[in-house]
């Protein structure tokens, strides 16, 4: 069902959730891009939360288990921090970036150049509040236009794909679907590919203090259970998320 007004959201009709669902899409697929060739070497800082501005507003960002958090401090970080945000071309802010701490290593002593497992906290641009609205109905109202995911595709198709050795999957990409939702956020499923390789995205987004925050989280696409293993994680750094704001 379309509609240009919804009196709960006021301007926030269903066409400006079905941008924000194609910004969490188009994040991913730039973040993957970039950090499927990224090559600069990344320090990065254990933390187990970050504490950010946004909008007037401080925003704790835990740093989830296993993860280490790219750090601004380190020159290094800074660079690639600062080169996610570029991709972005003006219409989103990555606000924190995180990765698998053993990867991170690798990384800084050169044995590494990119990172598998990985994510992002990220918010759209202009960013702007929505008042007026509680959590439960930003999700319902996010969710509205939204099919879910399909894992069928991701079985065949793709993973079919991956067994030919050589072959190019960059075209089978899938558009996020719902993977998982409940009053606190709403998760989406998506695959990036880009030449030979696939990776399975899990993306959160939730409302804290009227500010729409995302998380997007990846790991290399081995099957259903990618999915599955990401989702626990996400959901999990959702609680936290809010449950620190």
């Amino acid at each position: 069902m379309n509609r240009s007004f919804d009196p709960h959201l006021g301007a926030w009709s269903n066409s400006h959730m079905r941008a924000i669902l194609n910004e969490i899409v188009a994040t991913a697929r730039r973040t993957i891009g970039c950090l499927f060739a990224l090559v600069v070497c990344a320090n990065a800082a254990l933390a187990a939360t970050l504490e950010l501005s946004v909008l007037g507003e401080t925003l704790y960002f835990p740093i989830p288990n296993g993860y280490c958090a790219l750090d601004t401090r380190f020159r290094s970080d800074h660079a690639a921090l600062d080169f996610l945000n570029e991709v972005q071309s003006g219409r989103n802010e990555i606000l924190a970036g995180f990765a698998d701490c053993a990867q991170i290593s690798s990384f800084r002593n050169g044995t590494r150049d990119a990172f598998d497992d990985y994510g992002v906290y990220f918010t759209m641009l202009p960013k702007k509040k929505i008042p007026g609205i509680s959590r439960q109905e930003f999700v319902k109202a996010v969710a509205r236009p939204i099919s879910s995911f399909n894992w069928d595709s991701v079985n065949t198709d793709i993973l079919g794909a991956l067994k030919k050795e050589g072959a190019d999957v960059s075209d089978l990409m899938t558009e996020g679907g719902i993977i998982y939702q409940d009053d606190d956020a709403l998760y989406l499923g998506f695959t990036i590919a880009a030449g030979t390789e696939a990776e399975a995205g899990v993306g959160g987004i939730t409302l804290l203090k009227a500010i729409p925050i995302s998380t997007n989280i990846y790991t290399p696409l081995k099957g259903a259970d990618s999915f599955r293993v990401l989702l626990q994680r996400s959901r999990r750094l959702i609680r936290d998320l809010e449950s620190v704001n």
